[in-house]
């Protein structure tokens, strides 16, 4: 059997389609296909339920997909640790991370990977928290980096950061002031804010429910993008953490207040399965990515702080 085959299997599992695997994978639908029913030729049993929408994993394919995993993980440890005795760590890492911190990690990682790391290949995909814990769940990524995450069995997770809310905006749409404000004044405000199913707009949420707030006067825009070029004309401020519009407020375009009574902050999460905790590559990663937050925690623009200092 080949491991190749047991990738390309797992693939196609994980994104739900030959296509969207395909394409993430770089090999042609039809390779790609030919592959999977190699192997299923092999085990003499259908993996995957094909149907109008993509597959699904058959009750055999559960099976073999959740030892695959195993499996793949040990070689993958194994040629690492081959690797680490030449004194040398390599390979290819994915990490899916949130907007938020990718945006403010990734760049860094991406230059200190390419200096002290040559033989790391790093790969970065956006998404939210819950679906960066699902692909690391499914081991679709090698990292995550999630806020708030509630520790699950099988899979390591290790608080990096805690970072405030604050409402950023113009002068007109804030109050002309930095000072702090109070929870409370949310509500009289003209906000744009992400969806739902965001982390922050889902803290903001339950805090408003604690204290039969109702968050109303809300425009909902997903794009950092689009949230900026609404702020930026004027009458709207949004819910963000302080290091997302960092140049507007260091340029003095949007002033920053932080929120109080309560004070409204979350913690990011390095997660990663059990299993592979002990590979050189994780290891590397993850001592990379606390070295760049310990630098930012200290320089203080971002406004990160250490996770034991909690929030008032």
């Amino acid at each position: 059997m080949y491991f190749k085959q047991m990738k390309y299997f797992m693939g196609v599992a994980q994104h739900g389609t030959f296509s969207a695997a395909a394409l993430e994978m770089n090999i042609s639908q039809p390779a790609l296909g030919l592959q999977v029913k190699k192997l299923e030729d092999h085990l003499k049993t259908e993996l995957l339920e094909r149907h109008s929408r993509g597959v699904k994993l058959t009750p055999a394919g559960e099976v073999f997909f959740n030892r695959a995993q195993k499996i793949l993980a040990e070689v993958e440890a194994a040629e690492a640790a081959i690797a680490e005795l030449k004194g040398v760590v390599s390979g290819e890492i994915t990490i899916a991370s949130t907007p938020t911190a990718a945006r403010a990690l990734a760049p860094d990682l991406i230059d200190e990977c390419s200096v002290a790391h040559r033989d790391i290949r790093l790969n970065f995909v956006q998404r939210l928290s819950r679906e960066v814990l699902d692909m690391e769940k499914t081991g679709s990524v090698d990292i995550g980096l999630a806020y708030d995450v509630v520790p699950e069995e099988g899979v390591f997770a290790e608080p990096l950061f805690s970072e405030s809310l604050y409402v950023v905006g113009s002068a007109e749409a804030v109050g002309k002031t930095s000072e702090n404000i109070q929870f409370k004044e949310l509500e009289k405000l003209p906000l744009v804010l992400e969806r739902k199913s965001h982390n922050a707009r889902q803290i903001l949420e339950r805090m408003a429910e604690r204290r039969d707030m109702n968050l109303s006067n809300v425009l909902e825009m997903d794009g950092v993008s689009i949230r900026r070029e609404m702020v930026a004309r004027g009458n709207k401020s949004t819910v963000t953490p302080y290091g997302l519009f960092l140049e507007e407020i260091m340029t003095g375009a949007f002033l920053a207040r932080k929120i109080v009574t309560p004070e409204v902050g979350r913690t990011l999460y390095f997660v990663c399965q059990e299993s592979r905790l002990e590979s050189p590559i994780i290891k590397v990663m993850l001592e990379t990515i606390k070295k760049q937050i310990k630098q930012r925690i200290e320089d203080g623009h971002y406004r990160w702080r250490s996770v034991n200092s909690g929030f008032s």
